[in-house]
């Protein structure tokens, strides 16, 4: 029989693919590559799964008050605690290996036994839908996360109040959700909640506050307030190293998503040194294969194909990115289909434009099916594909294309975002090859300018 998990444990946090917006990949890919978060970036809030360690409340009475609520077990319950231990070891490990799909199978298996012999308002009942939600995440199923996770909260804060750290674990789970499925402005409240409520249990200098820390910055990225993100980042990234070591994942991490951030910004040569250090210390660690060396990988590879001297380069990292994860996800997994998309972007700076046209659909047919038509990932497929067809002067499809993204992206991020300002302008220059439209296009350009 699975068992639940009986304390909160830091959930495998997801290979999740941010909304892609980087102005230096434009010209390649109409739209910037998309970068994958591996770690830190949402976190879940207990222990790391690859140390299996547990996180305690930073509160005695925290404590007592969440044993207090567990009501007290029958034989059968009892046995299903019984085996709490083996079988969360189990579930933290596959899913530190990158065994997701094995994780899953466990922790279903655990919140099954703990909702027959528990009930599902148990805190044990809890703790295993928050870590099977967790990896829900992580393998793409962002609408059952979503589900399981509110679950979580809501019985969290009935049974352990508001600012017990278990409930602001599942604060950070939903927002991971949230953040998963593209509603990047509901997830920010929460986790600064997170943030907040850590910061006064354990102190700003806590590996905990500067992980929530790092999950806030990189939420900050992907809603294009870069200089409150790079700021929250490295100052997590100070705070996890002096914690717990640079090789430690938690600081790993913070820094592929700092890195993401100095990538958009600009910055080539300090994001290039990031992910090198965090490519080579999860190599090492994990094996070159391991999801989350993929994903840094991928990384790299985006930054090394906004050069035009190094595509080679970036073509064979990007290839081995996307044939790893791929065989380890499946074709539809959302970290794949980003992968696609940024092939798609490479293969137009190459100037093999049929291939980047064929690519580009299929990432945007795939983004469709797995995240929604209006997810900020798929309208970065859409107007990367219309990029293409203006190229190639199908302009009919291209500005329907056009118009899509920007009307998506203006409802999704907001018309001050750098991603919905290079929609408005994409717009306005198909319209400009239009006779009839310069009016239009002039009033675009002025809001993209904003």
């Amino acid at each position: 029989m699975g068992a639940c998990a009986s304390t909160a444990r830091r959930a495998p946090l997801s290979v999740v693919p941010s909304p892609p917006m980087q102005p230096a990949a434009a010209a390649a890919g109409g739209d910037a590559p998309a970068r994958l978060h591996t770690c830190a970036d949402a976190p879940s809030a207990a222990a790391h799964p690859a140390d299996g360690a547990e996180r305690g409340s930073g509160d005695k009475r925290g404590a007592e008050r969440q044993q207090s609520c567990a009501p007290a077990a029958e034989p059968a319950a009892t046995q299903v605690v019984d085996a709490t231990p083996r079988e969360a070891s189990i579930v933290a490990q596959l899913a530190a290996d990158g065994r997701l799909a094995d994780a899953e199978l466990h922790a279903r298996a655990a919140l099954a036994a703990c909702d027959a012999a528990l009930g599902e308002a148990h805190p044990a009942t809890l703790a295993s839908a928050h870590e099977l939600a967790s990896l829900l995440v992580a393998l793409g199923a962002t609408a059952e996360a979503e589900l399981l996770h509110r679950r979580t909260l809501a019985g969290r804060e009935a049974a352990l109040g508001a600012d017990h750290a278990d409930t602001l674990a599942s604060c950070a789970g939903l927002a991971a959700a949230l953040r998963a499925r593209g509603e990047l402005a509901a997830a920010e409240p929460l986790l600064r909640r997170v943030l907040g409520g850590l910061e006064a249990a354990l102190g700003a200098e806590h590996a905990e506050a500067a992980v929530a820390a790092a999950a806030l910055g990189s939420a900050l990225h992907e809603l294009g307030r870069f200089d409150e993100a790079e700021r929250l980042m490295r100052a997590a990234l100070a705070r996890l190293e002096a914690a717990v070591g640079v090789e430690h994942a938690d600081a790993l991490a913070c820094a592929n998503a700092l890195a993401n951030v100095l990538s958009e910004r600009g910055v080539p040569d300090e994001a290039e040194a990031l992910y090198r250090r965090v490519l080579a210390e999860r190599e090492a660690a994990l094996g070159a294969e391991h999801i989350d060396a993929l994903a840094t990988l991928n990384n790299l590879a985006v930054l090394l194909a906004a050069d035009s001297a190094r595509l080679d380069e970036a073509d064979g990292a990007l290839a081995r990115a996307l044939g790893g994860l791929s065989a380890q996800l499946g074709p539809a997994h959302p970290a794949v289909l980003g992968c696609v998309h940024n092939l798609a972007g490479l293969r137009r700076a190459q100037r093999r434009d049929d291939e980047a046209e064929r690519l580009f659909r299929s990432a945007l047919d795939g983004r469709e099916r797995a995240l929604g038509t209006g997810h900020p990932s798929t309208l970065s497929s859409c107007a990367a594909l219309a990029a293409v067809l203006t190229d190639r002067a199908e302009l009919g499809e291209a500005e329907a294309l056009c118009r899509r993204a920007l009307r998506g992206k203006e409802a999704a991020l907001g018309m001050a975002h750098p991603s919905t300002r290079r929609a408005a302008a994409a717009l306005a220059a198909v319209l400009r090859r239009r006779t009839g439209a310069e009016h239009e296009a002039t009033l675009l350009e002025q809001r993209a300018g904003g």
